[in-house]
């Protein structure tokens, strides 16, 4: 559904883009043909298919892959980043919101129980969130923060990883995922739902968004509790969510 939710959006941005250049073409491309990923030249990780996991390590530490991060996000359409940015920061506000809402003792939320907090609300929570994306008024887009920015101070500020590597079938490649945008309550350009958080369960949330090369391939969250500062986090690649260890 995200990816249909995202050509919506392309052709909306189509739409705004006319109205100020004439282009080619405007079009969004999530996944690749079977030929493209045949052709791809670039190495895949040796670990095994299907794990999916966090990096807590500085990534300042590892210059070359930043050169090749930067490299990739200069090439990266900035829209697809803004929709993507978006609709990932919607679901984690709304999982926050309905976390906190519940009134639970902030003591009590180890990682088991925040684990399945979080899973529990996650389908609809994202079911809310391409909702949203797929009405998106076309004059809205051009007020979504553009461009992929990574925020690795998010990760300092809440606790969050400074990434997330997760493995896209369609892809048959690991996404590596970075951190660009962060909160402790609404996203800014999300609609209002719970009013003020009291942040008394939840610390924060950090959203991320996962690439191939220079493709946009999907998104990540993480949730981080106010007591323990227990990070639980999750992807959405592929259509498919998956809680993230």
């Amino acid at each position: 559904m995200a990816q249909q939710v995202l050509r919506k959006i392309g052709a909306l941005a189509c739409s705004v883009a006319l109205g100020v250049v004439l282009t080619p073409s405007c079009t969004f491309r999530f996944g690749t043909s079977s030929a493209e990923s045949k052709n791809s030249g670039d190495s895949t990780d040796s670990s095994s298919p299907g794990e999916a996991g966090t990096t807590a390590e500085d990534p300042t530490e590892s210059a070359s892959e930043e050169d090749v991060l930067t490299d990739a996000i200069a090439n990266t359409d900035p829209l697809q980043v803004a929709v993507v940015t978006a609709q990932m920061s919607y679901a984690l506000y709304l999982i926050d919101g309905s976390i906190e809402a519940e009134g639970r003792a902030p003591e009590s939320l180890d990682e088991t129980t925040l684990s399945m907090l979080v899973e529990s609300y996650l389908p609809w929570a994202m079911e809310q969130s391409d909702a949203w994306v797929a009405t998106m008024d076309p004059a809205f887009l051009p007020a979504l923060p553009m461009g992929y920015i990574v925020k690795y101070e998010c990760a300092d500020e809440f606790g969050c990883p400074y990434s997330h590597k997760v493995w896209s079938k369609s892809k048959q490649r690991w996404t590596v995922c970075e951190p660009n945008d962060c909160g402790d309550g609404r996203c800014k350009p999300c609609p209002e739902w719970f009013g003020s958080l009291s942040n008394l369960a939840i610390k924060g949330w950090c959203s991320y968004v996962c690439m191939v090369g220079a493709e946009v391939v999907g998104s990540a969250g993480t949730i981080i509790s106010s007591f323990r500062g227990v990070p639980v986090s999750f992807s959405y690649v592929d259509d498919e969510w998956q809680m993230l260890k």
